[in-house]
């Protein structure tokens, strides 16, 4: 599974989505990757991953 994602932290309900849908997809055996484009970039900042989204 192919997820691309362009929603940043400004939209914490909307960012956690593609997430989800990943695990969901893991724990049924599958393969994942997850594309980060735009906004979405900054969840992965070192400052993102210590907030709360």
């Amino acid at each position: 599974m192919h997820v691309l994602t362009t929603i940043g932290p400004d939209n914490s309900t909307k960012a956690v989505l593609p997430f989800i849908a990943g695990k969901g997809a893991m724990s049924r055996g599958e393969s994942v990757a997850m594309f980060a484009m735009q906004e979405a970039t900054y969840l992965g900042a070192p400052s993102a991953a210590s907030n709360d989204l």
